[in-house]
């Protein structure tokens, strides 16, 4: 399942621990202007969230690799663990650019590396989007909404965003009833890369009144 095709307010899930970026003065040289650069991890009690790195790639792939799974990602799933050496490398770049981005999830049971999560842009768009894919061996248990109120927590209360979207392909069920448990309300139906979208979001002053 996902949010975005790329490809939190208060909540039971706590974020336990946080840890400093390294890149955090490379990349604020790049950028002073923009937002405070976002923690190296982020943890709640079932999940792991870490910044990436290219040995990650043939783990990632047995996610981004998968057709089911990338489904309704553009452009697709990555046909190769090259092209998931690539899309770990424009991961990256967004980090040194913004100061935040996509995360590895790891799912701290297994110590398994089971897919990716974060804050990102996506073309065309000056929102921050929200997005996520996870292995299906990890869906309908929870997982997708605990990473989402764990991602609006960290924009909202960490970054200082004052909106974060979620652009979502309007057949992808599973994504639409996300967004609405986890507060994000329906803005707009848009056209994105040629392919119909519609735009959830939420605003920080949204957040706060958010159960």
């Amino acid at each position: 399942m996902s949010f975005v095709p790329h490809n939190h307010f208060s909540s039971s899930d706590e974020v336990v621990h946080s840890t400093p970026d390294p890149h955090q003065d490379e990349a604020a040289a790049l950028d002073s202007s923009r937002i405070p650069v976002a923690e190296a991890t982020l943890e709640t009690k079932r999940l792991l969230l870490r910044r990436l790195a290219q040995d990650d790639a043939a783990a990632l792939h047995r996610c981004t690799g998968d057709r089911e799974v990338m489904r309704y990602w553009h452009p697709g799933p990555d046909a190769d663990v090259a092209a998931t050496e690539g899309r770990i490398a424009e991961i990256d770049e967004h980090w040194r650019r913004y100061g935040f981005g996509d995360f590895g999830v790891i799912e701290r049971e297994t110590d398994a590396l089971v897919g990716f999560a974060g804050l990102h842009h996506i073309d065309d768009m000056a929102e921050v989007n929200a997005g996520y894919a996870l292995m299906a061996g990890c869906w309908r248990r929870g997982l997708g909404t605990e990473l989402c109120r764990l991602l609006l927590a960290h924009g909202f209360a960490d970054l200082g965003l004052p909106e974060i979207v979620a652009v979502i392909d309007p057949r992808n069920d599973a994504s639409l009833a996300l967004a609405e448990r986890c507060g994000l309300g329906f803005r707009r139906q848009l056209t994105w890369q040629g392919r119909p979208r519609v735009l959830y979001a939420m605003t920080r002053a949204e957040s706060r009144g958010a159960t």
